[in-house]
């Protein structure tokens, strides 16, 4: 007959600390109630013989004994025991290594190892998805200049700077009219004139939208591979042995 594997265990595991959990609170509530483990018989007797038809006896049952109680508890108790030291026991051969495409990047990975990593490989993801990146709609080129890592717009960003300048118009020249001077009419404007340029260059130490998908791809593709690791790590067989019984007859004596 084929060996369990330690996948099935782990299967099992949470059905019998539920039952362990349970048979220990229901345990705890009736060792409480002193009722459960008392029993009597009460009888009536007449002093007069005449009345013997009136003759009663009433039993009240024990529900349990302490003993079949903790007998009971202790069945529960070892079944889960014994499987937690099973598992803890195989946990200590089942292992797998953590392949990507071909290549091994860790080898004889512990299982519960690779549980956790899955969750560690979530977090990470989560933390380094909002990663910004390069606009798209700008030309960007290296600028080792300025850092490692760090790029700038290929094309700067320039406008003028402006100043006011007040400026007289002449609406209508001087003239004479019928023998009479009329002055020119003038009024003064204001008018933003040019005198100078601005040029912006724009710096980024954010990522090409290629690079952060290809990040991230990688992450997807380690975290797979960790399940799958963890999978096969938990088709190791189960290391049989039992600790319950021997616990119990210890406690129980």
């Amino acid at each position: 007959m084929a060996k369990p594997k330690l996948h099935e265990l782990l299967a099992v595991e949470p059905e019998a600390q539920a039952q362990f959990n349970k048979v220990l609170a229901e345990t705890l509530q009736v060792m409480t109630k002193k009722a459960f483990f008392a029993g009597s018989i009460t009888t009536f007797v007449p002093f007069d013989e005449a009345f013997d038809h009136l003759k009663t006896e009433e039993h009240e049952s024990i529900a349990t004994t302490v003993p079949a109680r903790l007998d009971y508890t202790a069945k529960h108790a070892t079944r889960y025991l014994d499987v937690v030291l099973q598992k803890e026991l195989t946990n200590q051969t089942a292992v797998a290594d953590l392949e990507v495409d071909g290549q091994v990047i860790a080898e004889a990975v512990p299982a519960t190892f690779l549980l956790g990593l899955e969750t560690k490989l979530k977090k990470i993801r989560q933390a380094i998805e909002h990663m910004p990146t390069l606009d798209n709609k700008a030309e960007w080129v290296a600028a080792p200049q300025i850092g490692d890592d760090v790029f700038e717009m290929a094309h700067s960003e320039e406008r003028f700077r402006t100043k006011k300048e007040t400026k007289a118009i002449v609406l209508y020249e001087a003239l004479i009219k019928d023998g009479v001077g009329i002055p020119a009419q003038i009024r003064e404007v204001t008018e933003d004139t040019p005198w100078g340029k601005v040029s912006k260059t724009t710096f980024s130490g954010a990522v090409t939208s290629a690079r952060k998908a290809e990040i991230l791809g990688r992450i997807d593709k380690l975290t797979a591979a960790t399940k799958k690791a963890r999978q096969r790590a938990n088709c190791a067989e189960v290391v049989k042995r039992n600790i319950g019984d021997d616990l119990f007859k210890f406690v129980l004596g």
